[in-house]
Parts: structure tokens; sequence; C-alpha cells
């Protein structure tokens, strides 16, 4: 199910009010200008994930023999010098490491490639001499799919020579990702698609936000929305409710309703409205226009009752999910 987040453009139909009103600018943006292979790196607490000297053989049992590979799982749950734990996530689209060789009985290099590589590797990421300790940063892309997901594959190489080993410490220090860039351009494009009704199965998100400064005893206030494209099946009064919240100023809660105010949800063809805070509130409840008009497909209401004086507000999401 694909969610968009919408700021809600709101008209005022009654009351005196003070609200900030933002939407976004679509027609400029567009999907196939975001690549969604760009990563950004993410910063972890270095954790050690490969030991390969005895007694610890963490990750891997050692020490690494000239020009023999091995795989190293990297993402999801993983051994640590602190135990199991998830260092990098899966789906990660790589791993920045640091790579040192101890012990090693002749001068060599290590490489480090994604789990899915063959072959003989053909780059080296630490040079080093025989027993020397020269640790290095490594940044290395790792597959997301088949049976190497997640995996990195290591190479000791003596230059040729069959014999020489060594051991290896590797401490991850971050990672890439794509998954907000590729969530960012699924959305675009789902906009992108929209035309004049929003597709089915697509969930649509937004904001409310009144804040009147001064108000004067009791009065009937009605808080427009619209909806970022058309709704397939026309609302209805029925369809359009507050969720359960436990607060006596919302009247026609619906338990159906079971996502939260940071993040909203709502059953096929339902609006769903999440408080957050309100003051000076009564007998709020969510609804659609009049039966007939043509814009039940378009655009819903927020009705309640003011009490008392001075400052009225009402904050709350809300979401909108296609039949």
């Amino acid at each position: 199910m694909v969610t968009l987040r919408i700021r809600s453009i709101v008209w005022f139909i009654s009351g005196v009010t003070l609200a900030v009103v933002s939407v976004w600018a679509l027609s400029a943006l567009k999907a196939d200008a975001i690549n969604p292979a760009e990563s950004s790196i993410i910063s972890v607490t270095p954790e050690r994930i490969l030991d390969t000297r005895d007694p610890n053989n963490l990750g891997l049992a050692g020490p690494f023999l000239s020009t023999v590979p091995l795989k190293l799982q990297v993402t999801g749950t993983v051994p640590t010098i602190n135990g199991p734990k998830q260092v990098v996530p899966v789906g990660a689209s790589g791993v920045v490491l640091n790579v040192t060789p101890v012990s090693a009985t002749r001068d060599g290099f290590i490489s480090v490639e994604p789990g899915d590589a063959t072959g003989v590797p053909t780059t080296s990421n630490v040079n080093f001499t025989a027993g020397s300790i020269n640790p290095n940063s490594v940044t290395v892309s790792l597959p997301t799919v088949g049976p190497d997901a997640g995996k990195i594959r290591i190479t000791y190489d003596a230059f040729g020579l069959v014999g020489p080993f060594t051991d290896i410490l590797i401490d991850v220090v971050g990672y890439t990702t794509n998954a907000g860039l590729t969530e960012l351009t699924n959305r675009v494009r789902a906009l992108e698609t929209f035309g004049t009704t929003i597709p089915s199965g697509v969930t649509v998100t937004g904001n409310i936000w009144w804040d009147e400064d001064s108000h004067g005893g009791s009065d009937d206030y009605r808080l427009a929305i619209d909806l970022p494209g058309r709704a397939p099946v026309a609302l209805s009064d029925a369809k359009v409710n507050f969720a359960p919240d436990g607060s006596t100023a919302t009247v026609d809660d619906d338990p159906l309703c079971t996502g939260t105010s940071s993040t909203p949800t709502a059953p096929a063809g339902s609006v769903c409205i999440y408080r957050i805070n309100s003051g000076a509130v009564s007998n709020a409840s969510g609804n659609s226009l009049a039966g007939g008009s043509a814009l039940t497909d378009k655009t819903f209401y927020v009705h309640w009752m003011s009490v008392g004086t001075g400052d009225m507000y009402v904050y709350a999401t809300w979401a909108y999910t296609a039949p």
C-alpha cells in the first residue's frame, strides 16, 4: 500500500482564526529526477563483527588462507563482541568498515567485495607487510537480494602464494541506505499518476491546525479539508470519524481507526481523524458534505462547538484510504 502525506488546504467557515497553511507544489517535482540508487551514510557506534583470532573466532573461524575467499554476514542480527545484535539493518545498500590484518605470515593485501562477487579479486583495500597491524577504512556495497544478500566477500592474497595466512579484524562504523530516497520516489510517482481520482489502496494523510486566540461564548464551527484527489466513492458521515482517544471532546469515535496521530491510518473508504490536542472544544465530529453534493468525493468537515472564552484550538492529523 502506498501512503502519501499531504498538508491540508483548509477553509474557515466561521470564526476568526490564526493558522499556517502550506501545500506541496507537485507540478515541478518529477520522480524521474530522483535516482533511488543514491544512498545516505548512517554512522553507528563502532561494533566489532569479525575477529578470527583464537579463541575468539567471532563471525568466522580463522585464520584466512591466502587466495581463499570467505563470506561474512553483515546485515540483520549478527554476532558481535558485545553479543548478537543488529548493527546494519536488512536492506542496507552498503557498509562502512575498519579492516585490520593481524599476524600475517607474508606480505599481501585484503580485498573486501560485495557478497555476490565472483572470480579472483582485482582490487585491494588494505596493503600490508608480514606481521604488521595496518587498519584501513573500507566502504563496500551490499547485495540486497539473493543468497548473498547482506554479505561481504573477504580475500587475503599473499600475491598469489598459497599457504600464508593472517587473522582479520572488522569493525562496522556505518552503513549506507537508499530507503528514504526510494520512499520519496514512490510517493512522487504515485502523485504523478493521481489524475482526478485517488488510486485504490492508496492512503493519503494530512494535518489539521486551527488556533483562535480569542473567542467568546458558544458557537458552531466547521472546518473543511480537501483530499489531494477525488475519492473513488463519495464520502458519508458514517465514514468520516475521529479515532478513539478517551476525550469527551469527540463524539463519533470509530474503533476501526487504529493508527496514531504520528502514524495515521484508515480502513478502505474511510477518513480517520486523530486528535492531538484541543481546547475550549466540545462535541467534535467528522462529517461529509450534504448528500448529492459534487464535493462529497473531494472534501470532508471537522465540526465542533466552542465552549467558554479565550483561546480555542484543534490540532489533529487525518488519513483516508481509497477503496
